[in-house]
């Protein structure tokens, strides 16, 4: 999700905030140069929206760069990573708790 809602406020460039929800991305745009305004979260979620401002309309140009650079890779396989060693932890609990089952007293 990126949007925009201009907001004229300043004496210098007016600022141009917009949002993205992308952790990975917005990372990128700060190491970029863009600002970090506020991060809010969404609702009852753990999502985050990250609202940043972009008063020269970089943010396209950007996540093109983005996109193509060796950090959307480096994102991608932590992503990889996350969910294997989350599918193992997973898989370790439904071990544990068929274990305690199958070794649960007779109660009849």
């Amino acid at each position: 999700m990126d949007g925009s809602n201009g907001n004229g406020s300043g004496a210098q460039a007016p600022q141009q905030i917009k949002t993205t929800t992308d952790l990975a991305l917005m990372a990128f745009y700060l190491m970029r140069g863009l600002e970090l305004v506020r991060a809010t979260r969404r609702g009852d979620s753990q999502d985050y929206v990250f609202h940043y401002d972009d008063p020269e309309d970089l943010a396209g140009d950007l996540r093109i760069e983005w996109i193509n650079s060796p950090f959307k890779k480096f994102d991608n396989e932590v992503r990889t990573l996350k969910k294997l060693t989350n599918e193992h932890r997973r898989s370790r609990r439904r071990k544990k708790r068929q274990e305690r089952r199958n070794h649960q007293p007779y109660s009849g």
